[in-house]
């Protein structure tokens, strides 16, 4: 993690949601969100193990994109966060995917 900010929050609550880091179990709705995108689904197995970096690596440099459940519905409805993307960790950038049925 950069001197430069303090790390992110990984547990957010609304008054309506609940955003957290991932947990294995998601890779099942993880895999749903990317067959809305019209291409190839991963296997659970690539999923999770994406995952399971994407916790690594947040811990190490103190950013990620956490999931988003509805607290009354209690579904999971995406994700949302920061990403070094196209940049660098100095300058993240937002990233979010929601169900269609969101």
């Amino acid at each position: 993690m950069t001197a430069l900010f303090k790390a992110m929050e990984f547990q957010l609550k609304t008054e309506r949601l609940d955003l957290s880091m991932w947990e294995e179990s998601d890779s099942v709705w993880m895999r749903k969100l990317i067959g809305e995108r019209g291409v190839d689904m991963p296997t659970l197995d690539a999923v999770r193990s994406k995952l399971i970096e994407m916790r690594k690596r947040a811990g190490e440099n103190g950013i990620s994109l956490l999931t988003i459940r509805r607290r009354d519905e209690g579904d999971f409805i995406g994700y949302c966060g920061l990403i070094i993307g196209r940049s660098t960790l100095e300058e993240p950038e937002i990233a979010y995917e929601l169900f269609r049925s969101a």
